[in-house]
């Protein structure tokens, strides 16, 4: 055992000693008399602290001496010996021994808080070495695991004696009344948290709203609302602790069978990247997890396992602490396709129960046969949420995975808590609980507030007869969203009693004063619309209830509507008008202002402007497009080499004909295994895929997977806002043909229309795809996209318009067809008819024009014009269009720009049509900066036109800036 407790902090042997899951000690007990016996000013007042005080209780000590100077309007003294006054003992000191305040007699994180005579004692188990200081500086999620209940203690009394009010850091959102004289009862408190385990992931939930480095992930003053709303001194850790063990590293060259199987036959034993190490949980890999662990609990060092954590010979603690071991597998589990894990699974959403648990209950049952202490911590997580037939050793603790508080129907909310019932009574003991109150995946909408406290409260209070402490996972945007969750969360996890209600009608009073009923108004329905209008909504469908967050059209056109937007802007105008200008309160509705109201409008106009923008994505028919390649959110840069992909389109009768032609140096590389029709494994191939949708506010859509075999897969998606519901018996009856070359491969679809119900045949929307998927470990573009905009494949709202029948004289609008004319110039060609030029090569400083392959909006560049004089005009694009008399027209292009400013009256971007004479558009030119926008105009021609002298050409005319254009185009319009 003593080699066990090398390197171990005291924190853990704590935590070993006290039983921490039963957090054992003394319970709460809470006497506060009714008639003031102490009457305090800050001169007749002293903090006390041992000479020989603990950083953690220093630190306790300067936040007690700070805020108990600021409300009596003086500055107490803090010393190591007591004076003539009140002594306000902080931490263990001798005075406190006297009085027989016995810290070992406390559970994890309780305290004493007792007045005897004139003094007052506040104290509890402290770390002896842990710096709080450097735990605000640093944060991080194992920085927080060191006792410090004395600070927790100094807290309290400063809450129920002094009125302070720890909302969120700084000045806003810390409550601190002014009183020249603290009146104090007889105290004699004992504390303890209904919930050791109170943490909640702090590291994502967004930009803080003042002060630098806002979107430092661990800001020091998120770290500090750790500390004040009283954040877990220990966490039983259960997160995918099978990682920690580093099998992948260890086994995958010499026992690849210890690696799921992929329905393609292959093992992962060299994936790497994100959720690796997916395993076969029947091959003898079980057998070195269970050495791995009996090693650990038997002393012996982590080379006698060949076991390395982040590059060195060592257990790695997060998985390997104290006398618990983290056996919770893997993320994203993956069906493993042997035969033996096949036979393993069961009939059942939640199929591989039996397996993954079975695996747990034996390593537990062989720790005790074996006669060797120690625990096993456990996820009850999907594809094994579900209680195992067999009986579940007490030395596995059990984590249960649950959504949370963002449930809005009754079904599910008592569904959650029938779960926690049924796991706690299955292993006869208290679990403890992981849910997700995070903006992530569909969820993941900027600027839209996910505040919701009284949903935190009610789900907290609910769970405590089943739980002895949870983890909240948080994702978010804006740290201010969270504050309150926040706040709500430490209050209900340290006593569930807590009376929500009051607890929130107490927080507007003391925020924002005669503006607290307007203020409550709206935060409330930001709550109520989060919950029941976003996260939480479910519609009933054929299949059951299906959760359906909203799309973007319904979030920014009903839900936060225009109108809506402008109602909450009047309320806020409203809670303004209700408090002097200039006061704190004024402040607080400016901030909250500043950061619930103006996402709002922000990420409403960004929308608007990608609707339109996505309205200009076109692709008349007969025609072709260029793919580019998908960064999905976590790439930062491409990493590998871009190859071509371009995708010809046509419409054949009542049969959408479309050829890939796709570029491919490494040809025998290339995975892909011959399927049967339907194998929904195929995109793990490389493949094409066609998406096509009625439109962009579609029920349904359709997908169609093409391997580079010519294996063909395809379904229909059933859609409920951003969710959707797959359904595999559809058949697009589309025939497929795959033809291979020396440097790549051509794919030919033919899908008959009548197969793809709504469709218009005048219009509809599509995306078109292609996943490169190699053999070896090159470094590659995996996925390429035609539409810009998507946030995933599935994103209908975000595809791209075909039309067929569109008459465009426009050719090479894309900028895709262009030659070099001579060291100038570049050409416009179709069919090898010269239509067109593009200006002079950029000089870099100089004003010019330029094709740009770095910033486009089609595939494979735009046009580029840069005005760095003040007195000219940069011309760009001269098309000669062949236009007819006396016809209508529309010339449409996407645009973007950059710091255009005006020079003279009438400066900016401007686009030029001649026919008969000079036609400028729009007659106010476009300045400023803009992400890329949708831009279009009608003109009908001269009756008097004269053939081949119509242009089209576009200026940064007496302006300076960046302007981009792409997707050029000039359509006959009909009369």
């Amino acid at each position: 055992m003593k080699k066990l407790l090398v390197g171990l902090t005291l924190a853990m042997l704590s935590a070993v000693a006290m039983g921490i899951t039963a957090n054992q000690g003394l319970e709460r007990s809470v006497f506060i008399g009714n008639t003031p016996k102490l009457k305090l000013t800050a001169a007749d007042c002293r903090i006390v602290i041992s000479p020989k005080a603990s950083p953690v209780v220093k630190y306790a000590a300067g936040e007690l001496q700070h805020f108990m100077s600021e409300v009596l309007g003086g500055k107490v003294a803090l010393a190591t010996q007591a004076g003539s006054g009140c002594n306000i003992y902080v931490g263990a000191t001798d005075a406190a021994g006297k009085q027989g305040l016995d810290t070992a007699k406390l559970a994890r994180d309780g305290f004493y808080i007792k007045t005897v005579g004139k003094d007052i004692y506040i104290l509890g188990r402290d770390n002896a070495k842990e710096k709080p200081e450097f735990t605000i500086a640093r944060g991080g999620y194992w920085s927080f695991d060191y006792e410090r209940a004395s600070l927790f203690g100094v807290y309290d009394f400063l809450e129920r004696f002094c009125g302070v009010r720890f909302y969120f850091p700084g000045e806003l959102g810390t409550i601190v009344p002014k009183k020249q004289l603290l009146e104090i009862p007889e105290i004699n408190i004992i504390e303890k948290p209904d919930m050791v385990r109170r943490f909640y992931y702090g590291w994502a939930d967004g930009e803080y709203f003042e002060g630098e480095n806002r979107n430092q992930p661990k800001h020091p003053k998120k770290n500090l609302n750790m500390l004040r709303v009283r954040f877990g001194t220990y966490n039983l850790n259960c997160c995918h602790g099978i990682n920690i063990f580093g099998l992948l590293k260890r086994f995958s060259k010499s026992n690849p069978e210890y690696f799921c199987l992929d329905s393609k036959g292959v093992r992962a034993a060299n994936v790497t990247g994100m959720h690796a190490g997916q395993m076969c949980w029947t091959s003898n890999v079980k057998e070195e997890v269970y050495k791995d662990i009996r090693a650990y609990f038997k002393g012996e060092p982590a080379s006698s396992r060949g076991v390395f954590w982040n590059n060195k010979v060592q257990w790695g603690f997060p998985a390997f602490r104290g006398d618990y071991v983290d056996v919770f597998p893997q993320d994203s589990f993956q069906k493993c396709h042997c035969e033996k894990c096949k036979a393993a699974y069961i009939d059942s959403e939640e199929y591989a129960t039996e397996l993954i648990w079975g695996n747990v209950i034996d390593w537990a049952n062989r720790l005790k046969k074996e006669n060797i202490k120690g625990k096993l911590s456990m996820a009850a997580y999907y594809p094994y949420t579900a209680i195992p037939q067999g009986d579940i050793p007490d030395n596995v603790e059990v984590q249960v995975c649950m959504t949370g508080p963002w449930v809005s129907t009754p079904e599910k909310w008592e569904k959650q808590k029938q779960l926690a019932r049924d796991w706690q009574k299955k292993i006869g003991r208290k679990i403890h609980v992981w849910t997700y109150v995070n903006k992530h995946g569909t969820t993941r909408i900027p600027g839209v507030p996910s505040c919701t406290p009284r949903a935190v409260g009610r789900f907290y209070k609910e769970i405590q007869p089943y739980a002895f402490g949870t983890f909240m996972e948080t994702a978010c945007d804006k740290f201010i969203y969270y504050a309150t969750n926040y706040y709500i969360f430490g209050r209900v996890m340290w006593n569930t009693n807590t009376d929500v209600n009051a607890v929130l009608d107490e927080y507007y009073d003391l925020m924002f004063g005669k503006a607290a009923p307007v203020m409550k108004k709206i935060m409330d329905d930001f709550e109520y619309t989060w919950i029941y209008k976003i996260a939480g909504k479910t519609v009933n469908t054929a299949l059951g209830p299906v959760a359906s967050v909203p799309s973007n059209h319904m979030i920014w056109n009903e839900i936060y509507s225009p109108a809506k937007i402008k109602s909450i802007a009047a309320e806020f105008d409203r809670a303004a008008g209700l408090v002097p200008a200039g006061s704190i309160e004024s402040k607080r509705i400016a901030l909250f202002r500043k950061e619930f109201l103006d996402p709002l409008s922000v990420e409403a106009a960004k929308y608007n402007a990608h609707t339109k923008a996505i309205r200009g994505l076109r692709l008349a028919l007969p025609g072709k497009v260029n793919l580019r390649p998908y960064l999905n959110r976590r790439e930062k840069a491409p990493n590998g080499e871009v190859v071509k992909t371009a995708v010809n389109v046509k419409l054949n009768g009542d049969v959408l004909e479309i050829k890939y032609e796709c570029e491919e140096p490494y040809m025998n590389e290339i995975a892909a295994i011959k399927r049967k029709h339907d194998d929904c494994d195929i995109w793990r191939d490389n493949c094409v895929e066609i998406f096509i949708a009625p439109g962009e506010n579609t029920i349904k859509f359709y997908q169609i997977m093409i391997n580079s075999l010519g294996s063909v897969s395809d379904l229909s998606h059933q859609v409920f806002g951003k969710n959707y519901v797959s359904d595999w018996s559809w058949n697009s009856g589309a025939t497929a043909k795959v033809t291979p070359g020396a440097r790549g491969f051509i794919v030919d679809v033919a899908i008959p229309l009548k197969n793809l119900e709504g469709v218009d045949k005048k219009s509809f929307t599509a995306n078109l795809n292609r996943g490169r998927i190699l053999k070896s470990s090159r470094r590659v573009h995996e996925l390429y996209t035609w539409s810009p905009y998507i946030s995933g494949y599935h994103d209908y709202s975000n595809y791209g318009w075909i039309i067929p029948g569109m008459k465009e004289v426009v050719y090479g609008g894309n900028f895709d067809n262009i030659s070099k004319l001579n060291n100038k110039n570049w050409g416009i060609r179709q069919n090898n008819m010269f239509y067109g030029w593009i200006g002079t090569t950029l000089i870099p400083g100089q004003s010019g024009v330029e094709l740009d392959s770095e910033e486009y909006f089609s595939a494979p560049q735009s046009m580029k014009i840069v005005s760095v004089k003040n007195t000219e005009s940069v011309s760009q694009y001269i098309y000669h269009a062949k236009l007819k008399p006396d016809t209508k027209y529309r010339l449409r292009c996407v645009l973007k720009l950059k710091d255009v400013k005006p020079v003279t009256g009438g400066g900016g971007f401007v686009a030029n049509l001649w026919d008969d004479s000079n036609h400028f558009f729009p007659r106010n030119r476009l300045t400023g900066t803009t992400d890329w926008v949708y831009w279009e105009f009608d003109h009908k021609t001269s009756a008097n036109l004269k053939p081949d002298v119509p242009r089209v050409q576009f200026y940064l005319m007496n302006a300076t800036g960046t302007a981009w254009i792409d997707d050029v185009s000039l359509e006959e319009l009909p009369e």
